[in-house]
């Protein structure tokens, strides 16, 4: 191939013109780019057409993965703890055995509980058979004699007044007789008011206390029977069992061997089903936040992305610390349903939250370039529809991902320029 003239200069300068011949390329080029139009660059400098659009912000936070539902389960009873069938931080299912304690101690307390229950029952039913209550019992008998006294001394008057009639008797003794029928009337109407005294003051007081120990003391058996029913204590729901630490120092988590009493608290169990991943938010930015916003939470523990949504937004923020800190709120979204397995790893672990907030709404948002600070405040610099460029003060708002919010100062369709340098 025969080499250009141009080309057979020394090695030195080959080069050099090598380099202009790539300047004048390129100059052609970016002539012909500007040509096209393919270029928002006019003899100032950048263009921009303003227009209204939505504007959302990202936030790229740090969540704690909890579960919802947590689940303590206590000491049915008093007694020494005879097995232990699960350890710490493990998996069980639903049903499964947890704990046995010794029971003998409530075997005893059961008995009593049953005896006090029979005698509590014995008393309440003295009410449906009142003849067998003691002061009810006596008033009722001397009500009897009562009426059969004044019976007998009603027709000795009568049979006294007839023979008076036929001159046997004298008036004295028929007036003895009605005196002596009037008195025993007076007895037997003094027994009928005893009698329901008696009843009264029983039904209104003894009643009334007897069904109160009736119902303390079935309670009190059903309670100590349904702890004896319960034991081994077994798992409610399937979920991560997690040994509860003592409240007091000095003390050790359950063991076998261990006493515990009733309402002790022994384990928690942990309902992986339900989790939710709490974060915190500023705030500044949690007024845009609402129940229901989907947010995605990236596990490290997975090596995957989670779907979630806010379930709980705090109504009060958070302690601060510092003053130089702002004040954040706690936030709580759902996590979607993963397997068992894989949500009882989660629990407890940590991982990258994103949320995306709406920023602005229909609003004029323009690039941060086209804004310049002046003695008069911000301003941009405006082209006219006749092709004159006027500096023009605007109101400006917050600044998202290199744009700036213009709340007042330019209308829709208006283009502006970049500064001149």
């Amino acid at each position: 191939m025969k080499m250009p003239e141009w080309w057979r200069v020394r090695p030195g300068k080959r080069t050099l013109a090598a380099l202009l011949v790539l300047i004048l390329l390129a100059m052609a080029i970016y002539g012909g780019w500007r040509a096209s139009g393919a270029a928002d660059v006019g003899p100032a400098g950048q263009t921009w057409q303003v227009h209204r659009e939505d504007v959302d912000q990202q936030l790229a936070l740090v969540g704690v993965v909890e579960s919802a539902r947590v689940i303590q389960l206590t000491a049915p009873f008093d007694g020494v703890v005879t097995e232990k069938r699960f350890q710490h931080n493990q998996l069980v299912k639903a049903g499964d055995a947890l704990l046995h304690i010794d029971a003998s101690e409530l075997a005893q307390q059961r008995a009593e509980a049953e005896v006090a229950y029979l005698k509590a029952q014995e008393q309440r039913r003295l009410f449906d058979h009142l003849d067998n209550v003691p002061d009810i019992s006596r008033a009722r008998r001397n009500l009897a004699l009562a009426q059969a006294a004044w019976s007998n001394a009603r027709k000795k008057a009568q049979e006294t007044a007839l023979l008076f009639d036929k001159g046997i008797v004298s008036r004295n003794e028929r007036d003895d007789s009605e005196e002596q029928a009037r008195q025993q009337a007076a007895l037997a109407q003094s027994a009928t008011e005893e009698l329901a005294s008696a009843q009264e003051r029983f039904n209104a007081v003894q009643k009334q206390v007897a069904e109160v120990n009736l119902a303390a003391a079935q309670h009190k058996y059903q309670a100590l029977l349904h702890a004896e029913q319960n034991n081994p204590l077994t798992a409610p729901i399937s979920g991560v069992a997690l040994v509860s630490q003592p409240a007091q120092s000095g003390q050790t988590p359950v063991e076998r061997g261990s006493r515990v009493t009733r309402g002790q608290p022994l384990l928690n169990l942990i309902d992986p089903a339900n989790l939710v991943v709490a974060f915190k938010v500023d705030e500044m930015l949690v007024r845009r936040l609402q129940a229901g916003q989907e947010v995605q939470f990236y596990s490290d523990v997975l090596g995957q992305s989670l779907r979630g949504s806010v379930s709980f937004i705090a109504a009060q923020a958070s302690p601060v610390l510092s003053a130089a800190k702002s004040a954040e709120f706690e936030v709580r979204a759902e996590l979607a349903h993963a397997q068992t397995r894989q949500q009882a790893a989660l629990i407890g672990s940590t991982g990258k939250l994103s949320l995306v907030l709406p920023l602005w709404r229909h609003a004029i948002a323009i690039p941060v370039a086209f804004l310049q600070d002046s003695a008069q405040g911000p301003q941009v610099y405006v082209r006219l529809p006749d092709g004159q460029v006027r500096p023009r003060s605007v109101q400006v708002g917050e600044t998202q991902d290199g744009k700036v919010e213009i709340r007042a100062g330019l209308a829709e369709g208006e283009m502006l320029m970049t500064p001149p340098l």
